[in-house]
């Protein structure tokens, strides 16, 4: 049932467990002159389990904005918005409210929901984007000052299925310190991350049925266009339509083989089955670069759990991700946690991410600072060489690649690299 007049529209409908994953498009006319349009939405079964998520869509579908299943109320203005949405002009014509049936549970089936749709039209300022620059200027001073209480040099914001926040990231970034811009594309196969994109830069999630791959292949070189970097997020995780179900394909610049805490409750087995993954990868001459991201949902849990750092030549967009194509990176559960690692032979070496021709014997050098009582891990693709309580190492290795894990007393990841692979002549 649809009921508007010029300012005010009351939807209600029904959705039963049958149409889980699945959209509904609710209509409704925008007049000229109008600057501000709130939303709020209501089902039953909220508590029980149901779940539909909110987004907006403006004249010829054109996105304006996504919350999913976060907020009850969201507001679209010419001067501002709620966050996950897009504050600006609001073309007159149709737009549409997006509902996303994720989950309705059979005990709640049919629940009933209700849409309304508030139009204002009293003067407002129009909104201005500030997006986040691309470099940190450090002024010169060869000393950093992270203006953050875990030191980090950067982060990459990734709101799920929106690029609201990559467009005011310039009025809270803090000198001298870095953020990113990326999206969260979320399907119902999987999550990705695209980073590195422009502030307005919009990917979407939709994906063909008829030919999955090659849609998200699209996806994945609109990306590219603005020499980002895609990685496939949380392969393996428990959570409903967030394990990976498409293929390992190599259109994908990286996977994420450590989500957040290394077990997020003493049964899971999700970051533990996505490095066994990669690994697998890597044995097949796959070179997929390898990242970890905090993935932070919940207070209890820490950003920067895990950190990856990228050996870059400065802290910028482009430097960054010119890092993370070449593997030059590494995760460690901790910032304060370093991990020294090269391969040498003869005058040759070549650091993590590299590529060292040997022609002779290759020797492994490493050295661990910040770790606590641990466990010193190398492995090629014949599995694990060498295991010890070291931090500092000098081995004889002879493989097609090295790669190192530092592991806890109670075999908890500590640190991870990404290979160095051995070239021979």
């Amino acid at each position: 049932m649809l009921s508007q007049d010029s300012r005010n529209v009351v939807h209600d409908g029904t959705a039963s467990s049958a149409d889980d994953l699945t959209q509904r498009l609710i209509p409704f006319e925008v007049p000229v002159g109008t600057t501000s349009i709130r939303i709020t939405y209501t089902y039953s079964g909220r508590g029980d389990g149901n779940a539909i998520d909110l987004g907006l869509l403006g004249v010829e579908k054109q996105f304006r904005g996504y919350s999913g299943g976060s907020k009850t109320e969201v507001t679209v203005a010419t001067d501002q918005a709620t966050p996950g949405y897009i504050a600006g002009l609001l073309a007159p014509g149709e737009w549409y409210v997006l509902l996303g049936i994720y989950t309705i549970v059979p005990a709640a089936s049919p629940a009933s929901y209700r849409v309304e749709i508030t139009l204002d039209d009293g003067p407002l300022p129009v909104f201005h984007s500030t997006p986040a620059p691309v470099r940190a200027d450090f002024t010169g001073s060869t000393i950093r000052r992270p203006a953050n209480k875990r030191e980090l040099d950067f982060i990459f914001s990734t709101e799920h299925n929106t690029f609201s926040s990559n467009l005011i990231w310039g009025n809270y970034v803090p000198r001298g310190f870095l953020v990113g811009r990326g999206i969260e594309v979320t399907t119902i196969g999987g999550h990705w991350n695209a980073l590195g994109l422009l502030p307005d830069q919009y990917i979407s999630p939709s994906v063909n049925d008829t030919n999955i791959d090659a849609s998200l292949v699209a996806a994945v070189e609109e990306v590219h266009k603005s020499d980002g970097f895609a990685i496939i997020n949380h392969p393996f995780a428990e959570c409903k339509c967030c394990g990976w179900t498409y293929s390992f394909h190599e259109h994908m610049d990286g996977v994420e083989v450590w989500n957040g805490p290394w077990k997020r409750h003493p049964e899971d087995q999700s970051n533990i089955k996505a490095v066994d993954k990669w690994d697998e990868l890597l044995r097949a001459g796959t070179v997929f670069v390898a990242t970890g991201g905090s993935d932070i949902h919940e207070p209890r849990f820490e950003i920067a759990e895990p950190c990856t750092k990228v050996l870059a030549e400065e802290v910028s967009v482009y430097s960054i991700i010119r890092g993370l194509r070449r593997g030059a990176a590494y995760l460690t559960q901790h910032p304060h946690y370093e991990m020294e690692f090269e391969l040498r032979s003869d005058a040759e070496r070549a650091g993590i991410g590299g590529w060292l021709t040997a022609a002779g014997n290759v020797t492994a050098r490493v050295r661990l600072t910040g770790f606590p009582s641990c466990e010193l891990r190398v492995i090629t693709e014949t599995g694990i060489i060498h295991s010890s309580s070291e931090t500092q190492l000098e081995l004889p290795v002879r493989a097609r690649y090295v790669r190192l894990e530092v592991r806890s007393e109670e075999d908890d990841m500590l640190g991870l690299t990404n290979p160095i692979w051995v070239v021979r002549p």
